[in-house]
């Protein structure tokens, strides 16, 4: 009862009957729409009161009020239709105090709610504000004006919260789920999966049977979505995401969750999965989709994806495990060639390991001293002397002694080090080399270097390589450098590297295309860039000279690097029949293990001094 104001005569209160325990969406009104408040309160007359408290004025917000008596009404009344707010009283025949508040919190606990109390008890007002309450009006001091100011501060608080409450949960540039809410939507299906069990049951299933199907979950990660970043700039990157993330949400179905996670990487739950093939069918049409060209303003972006995904075969799994496992079944799909989903398999977690040790020890790999250059010579084919070597960078572990670039190169990227093991390679490689024409064990001598697309990439790669050539200072006894970048380089970021390879041009470096001829490299490529060496790929010397097939294909690659006027290099010849082939074709420059391994450097300066012929 509001016993201090006077009452008028009782409006008819609407009454819904029955109630409902499960939890309600309350929706904000559409635009104009009036805002929908339920009065929960017991007495008639004070449910009046309200309500003419409430009724509709000039420039005030439209109201549809209604009224029930019951907390068990309220609860009813809450299923039928969205609510903008709740005003309760605390005191109701089937819930006192502040059980009342706690059946609508629990039926629609996005709604905010009002308290009324009769007792000017400031200590239960402040025990509903603990509870959920947006605010609390003591009866004997309400009027019009409280009323309706405390009404639309608490719809406005609750619709704030609502948004920092999405915001929290929510990637703010796609719109999906955050890593947060994508772990607690894992940990709802692994509680699913554990009523799913067969009663009494303690052992989980191990896969996808009649009655019991499993959950899955994918780590999707974007392939060269960088090279989107870097040439088209980073506006052009977000949007990308946000068409990933609306191809994804389409090709995925109702109940699966897709949530981004971090840059551009996407995670992946579905729920009720019959088994592998299913998931792979899945997975195919992301793949698919995502391999469609993607218009971003004037420009079309082509861009793949990996995936990983496992399986939750056990309801005592745990979000945080499930995504290391996918994550390290994505990796694998990386390693594998990309643009392909891998399952992960327990083997694979042992290798994961080694990888965050190697990771680790990258890290002290420069200070401690443990990098080694090696080098391969380059011989003149016509001539058959030495012209060149390539330095190959080799890792001398502490545990597990020298690591090929094979075993390591992969996670330099991956952590970020990368630029600073290439600076090293070209300073190491050019004082090496300035040393042996210093010393008069060769004349006009290239030393080779190779360089990734993440390193041509580095904004600072001109100045890196620039600063190395200017320690040398100029002279006679200065090499030429060569910084050799794959085929696949030049076919992922063409337009992005067009700049940078004139500036490393214009430094007095030369620039060589390595693996040619068994990729993806176009001519028009080859012959818009600055390049100016072509390094044919060693699977296509294995058949030249023996094979009519393998030397004509041989033959038109050095045609092509003829009719393009740049120098070419045949790389992994083992036997001199292939020497003499190549050089009856007109090769310019070989390397390979009939010349000599990769050797260190003061073995390297013995083989040059003894000036070997071949």
């Amino acid at each position: 009862m509001i016993a201090v104001m006077r009452m008028q005569a009782a409006e008819p209160a609407v009454e819904i009957a029955g109630s409902r325990t499960a939890a309600y969406p309350v929706r904000a009104a559409p635009d104009g729409a009036p805002k929908r408040v339920l009065v929960v309160e017991d007495s008639p007359s004070d449910a009046a009161l309200v309500r003419r408290m409430l009724r509709d004025e000039p420039g005030k917000d439209r109201l549809e009020l209604v009224s029930v008596g019951s907390a068990g009404a309220a609860v009813t009344a809450l299923a039928a239709r969205d609510t903008a707010c709740v005003i309760l009283d605390l005191g109701l025949p089937d819930a006192q105090g502040l059980d009342g508040l706690v059946q609508i919190r629990t039926a629609a606990p996005d709604a905010p709610i009002i308290v009324l109390t009769g007792r000017d008890d400031e200590s239960v007002g402040l025990q509903a504000l603990r509870e959920g309450a947006q605010d609390y009006l003591t009866k004997g001091d309400v009027n019009a004006g409280t009323l309706r100011r405390s009404l639309r501060y608490a719809i406005e608080r609750m619709r704030v919260d609502r948004q920092l409450h999405h915001l929290a949960y929510h990637d703010a540039l796609t719109g999906l789920p955050n890593r947060m809410l994508f772990e607690d939507r894992v940990r709802s299906a692994l509680a699913r999966m554990r009523t799913r069990l067969r009663p009494g049951s303690e052992t989980p299933v191990p896969r996808a049977s009649r009655g019991h199907s499993l959950a899955a979950v994918m780590m999707v990660d974007l392939d060269r979505f960088k090279i989107v970043n870097d040439s088209l700039g980073h506006s052009a990157g977000d949007e990308l995401l946000a068409i990933v993330a609306e191809r994804m949400r389409a090709v995925l179905r109702p109940a699966d969750t897709v949530a981004r996670i971090g840059g551009d990487e996407f995670a992946v739950l579905c729920e009720r999965i019959n088994g592998r093939e299913e998931l792979e069918a899945i997975t195919g049409r992301m793949l698919k989709m995502l391999r469609a060209p993607m218009v971003i303003g004037e420009h079309k972006a082509y861009i793949d994806a990996s995936i990983g995904f496992t399986f939750a075969t056990s309801p005592d799994d745990d979000p945080e495990s499930l995504l290391r496992d996918a994550d390290i079944a994505l990796y694998r799909a990386k390693q594998a060639g990309r643009g392909r989903a891998v399952q992960f398999e327990a083997p694979m977690h042992a290798a994961a390991v080694t990888r965050h040790e190697t990771q680790t020890d990258l890290h002290h790999a420069l200070q401690r001293g443990e990098l080694q250059a090696v080098y391969q010579p380059i011989v003149d084919v016509s001539r058959g002397t030495i012209c060149g070597a390539e330095a190959l960078l080799r890792w001398r572990h502490p545990r597990r002694g020298v690591l090929l670039p094979g075993d390591f190169l992969a996670e330099a990227e991956h952590s970020g080090l990368i630029e600073g093991f290439g600076a090293w390679t070209v300073r190491s490689a050019l004082r090496q080399a300035r040393e042996w024409l210093a010393g008069s064990v060769c004349n006009n001598l290239t030393v080779a270097v190779n360089m990734s697309t993440r390193e041509l990439m580095d904004p600072k790669v001109v100045d890196t390589v620039a600063a190395a050539l200017g320690d040398l200072g100029p002279g006679p006894d200065s090499p030429v450098l060569c910084l050799e970048i794959t085929e696949t380089s030049l076919v992922e970021c063409p337009k992005a590297l067009t700049r940078t390879l004139e500036a490393l041009k214009e430094l007095g470096a030369k620039l060589a295309v390595d693996n040619f001829g068994t990729r993806h490299a176009t001519l028009d490529v080859v012959r818009r860039l600055p390049v100016d060496i072509l390094k044919i790929d060693r699977a296509l010397l294995s058949d030249v000279g023996s094979d009519q097939g393998g030397t004509a294909i041989v033959r038109a690659l050095l045609t092509i690097g003829g009719a393009l006027g740049l120098t070419v290099v045949a790389e992994g010849v083992e036997t001199a029949e292939q020497l003499a082939a190549l050089r009856e074709l007109g090769c310019d420059m070989a390397q390979g293990h009939l010349f000599s391994a990769a050797l260190p450097a003061s073995e390297m300066r013995r083989l040059m001094a003894r000036d070997p012929r071949w």
